[in-house]
């Protein structure tokens, strides 16, 4: 290599601007890739979140202003990247006027500039295919943000399904527990039926106080039966329970009983008042 060189202002001026101008892309694409780096990492963590529609929520706000952070960072850097290609472009040219300018400047002299102007070139061409990239992950992380969306509507879809299941159960017990208390009544009266006509059964057959054990139990079961209260009051008055008996005679009244047997309990309770 020889050891000529060009005039000392412009070889200063030549190094000082290419300097720069390699700092501060350097330091430019430190800085893209620490943001890259630091929200690729944020949406990692996001993918390893809990998938609660809130919190799924928070991070899809946090990974949308960071995807236009960093939407506004690589337009800033396209623009100084064109400006530094202006730039650059800019120096070349005057170089290469200082250049025609110095007649002694050598040969190799001119061999080392068209080496940096092609270091340069790579570089920029390497910034490019950086600047790519990004724009690589950026998509991925708008792919991301969507996919997130999506998962958020289904969570929601899922929780008014849950509701008004359950909301149906609610109406479906309820609907059993009248079901189940119209039933049990069935039952009772059905019961009361069956003990009364026992009751009846032991009255006739000459078991008056067996007869009130099942009149009682007929009407335990069903207070309304005509038929109990009426037998109960035969048989209490068999067994010579003659107020208990005029009570029963009364009951069997208010049962609405018809008129024959409205006309035999009143003259029942007359003869027991007597």
């Amino acid at each position: 290599m020889s050891t000529e060189a060009g005039p000392p202002g412009i070889e200063s001026k030549r190094k000082t601007g290419s300097i720069a101008l390699v700092i501060a892309l350097v330091v430019l694409l430190v800085i893209v890739i620490y943001e890259a780096t630091r929200l690729s990492a944020a949406a990692a963590h996001a993918r390893r979140a809990d998938l609660k529609a809130d919190q799924v929520a928070e991070q899809l706000k946090t990974a949308e202003k960071k995807m236009t952070e960093l939407e506004g960072k690589l337009d800033a850097a396209q623009k100084y990247f064109a400006a530094a290609k202006n730039k650059l472009n800019a120096e070349l040219a005057s170089l290469n006027q200082e250049k025609r300018k110095a007649e002694k400047q050598t040969a190799e002299t001119s061999k080392q500039l068209n080496a940096d102007k092609q270091a340069l070139t790579e570089k920029g061409r390497a910034h490019l295919e950086r600047i790519t990239a990004l724009t690589r992950e950026r998509d991925d992380l708008k792919a991301t943000a969507e996919t997130l969306a999506r998962e958020r509507d289904d969570l929601k879809k899922s929780a008014d399904a849950l509701i008004e299941t359950r909301d149906q159960l609610k109406a479906q017990k309820k609907t059993l527990g009248r079901d189940l208390s119209e039933t049990r009544r069935k039952l009772d009266r059905i019961g009361a039926r069956r003990l009364a006509w026992r009751g009846t059964i032991l009255l006739e057959t000459g078991k008056p106080a067996e007869a009130e054990s099942e009149f009682k139990a007929a009407l335990a079961a069903d207070p309304t039966h005509a038929d109990a209260h009426k037998g109960l009051a035969l048989s209490l008055e068999s067994l010579g329970k003659t107020e208990d008996a005029r009570k029963s005679w009364l009951a069997f009244v208010r049962t609405g009983p018809e008129e024959k047997d409205l006309k035999l309990a009143r003259e029942h309770i007359k003869k027991l008042e007597e």
